[in-house]
């Protein structure tokens, strides 16, 4: 597949202990900077954390402390910035959540705070912080005591389109000889309930969110390529409106990167799966390799044999997964929230696990319609730049379980 980056084993080794050395260095200074926050020696302070970002510019854990010290110096819209960098670097970052929240408070946004309470309360809850959880739940109950959640309702979501997924274990990867090495080790994962889309993202459906929101963020980054020259493109603008072309309106979204797809998860009132999750949702908790069984069959999916584009989502019913979930296998690739990374090797059961806090690329799976047998396995880990597009990349949501 083209878009997979393959690295040498070499490469890999020496990548991961430098890692390694950076993050025990950055550690050791931002345990530093704690000591100096807590006497209020914020300058000071500020310098160790400005040093790990020169040298460790993807550590989430430096932008956490740049925020408490700019809160503390009352410079709150850099605070503000801070834990937002933060955030996009551990997305499931609940104590960024729940400080960006407080600096909303005190600056008047209660909006803004109900909002990032709530994500903090949800991630504590998760994660089995009870404290933090029971902390997060205060400040929710006084601002609904204010009234602010009278104005900002959470979005309703309509779970029709999407099947359940009960808490509870899997295993997750293969330790089969023919399949990938980052794929290894097999290992027994436990998740909360969810909800994911039976089909993946469609160009009508992604049509409406472009309508409402455009084709970029505020930062610049780009959510889909729009003017394909060789026609692959099946959304264009005509006269400032986003339409899709003719016979294309249910087929899955193609060409958006995973600032794209994560954009339009969190408009819709949901979030993009972990690996974890969309493992799981494909293969079930028996280990099949596929979602229909062990044995491939490439008239069970979209795939090079059989097709040159996609097709309409749910094309291939006979290619369900035991979770309900269509075309897991084959279509588009489909992005996830992880960044790439090995996994860790363990004897015990991981919890609800989120993939590595920072990055270069992130998790795709599920092959798409150019694809072969291997990448249209349940465990197949492709990986790609979140900024990036290209002609089989597409997703779909979940949403926490009740």
């Amino acid at each position: 597949m083209k878009k997979i980056l393959i690295y040498f084993v070499v490469i890999i080794f020496m990548t991961i202990t430098g890692t390694i050395v950076k993050s025990a260095e950055s550690d050791k200074l931002l345990d530093q900077a704690v000591e100096l926050i807590k006497i209020d020696k914020l300058d000071w302070a500020l310098e160790l954390v400005r040093e790990v970002i020169r040298k460790d510019p993807s550590n989430p854990r430096s932008y956490l402390y740049a925020g408490i010290i700019y809160f503390k110096k009352h410079e709150y819209g850099i605070a503000v910035k801070q834990y937002q960098l933060a955030i996009s670097f551990k997305e499931n970052y609940g104590v960024a959540h729940y400080n960006l929240g407080l600096t909303y408070e005190k600056t008047g946004k209660s909006k803004e705070a109900y909002a990032s309470f709530i994500r903090a309360r949800d991630l504590y809850k998760v994660q089995n912080n009870q404290k933090d959880y029971e902390d997060a739940l205060k400040k929710i109950k006084t601002l609904e005591e204010a009234g602010v959640n009278e104005t900002l309702k959470p979005v309703k979501v309509d779970t029709s389109e999407m099947v359940y997924i009960e808490a509870g274990e899997f295993f997750m990867g293969s330790d089969d000889t023919s399949r990938q090495n980052d794929e290894k080790p097999k290992h027994k994962v436990y998740l909360a309930s969810y909800w994911i889309d039976k089909y993946e993202v469609t160009n009508s459906q992604y049509c409406k969110f472009l309508n409402a929101k455009g084709r970029e963020g505020d930062s610049g980054q780009k959510w889909i390529y729009i003017g394909d020259k060789k026609g692959e493109g099946k959304i264009v603008k005509v006269k400032g409106i986003y339409k899709v072309k003719a016979g294309f309106e249910n087929h899955p979204v193609t060409f958006v990167t995973w600032y794209g797809a994560n954009t339009y998860a969190k408009w819709s009132g949901k979030r993009l799966p972990t690996e974890a999750e969309w493992e799981r949702a494909a293969r079930g908790t028996d280990g099949r390799l596929y979602p229909w069984g062990n044995k491939w069959y490439q008239d069970k999916c979209v795939n090079n044999k059989n097709s040159k584009h996609t097709r309409p989502v749910g094309s291939y019913p006979e290619g369900v997964s035991p979770s309900g979930a269509m075309d897991m296998a084959g279509n588009v690739l489909e992005w996830c929230s992880d960044w790439y990374g090995f996994y860790p090797v363990t004897s015990g059961t991981i919890n609800n696990p989120r993939g590595p806090y920072s990055g270069v690329t992130r998790i795709l799976k599920g092959g798409g319609w150019d694809d072969n047998w291997q990448c249209c396995g349940s465990t197949f880990r492709g990986n790609y730049s979140p900024g990036n597009y290209d002609n089989d990349l597409g997703f779909r949501c979940v949403k926490d379980g009740e």
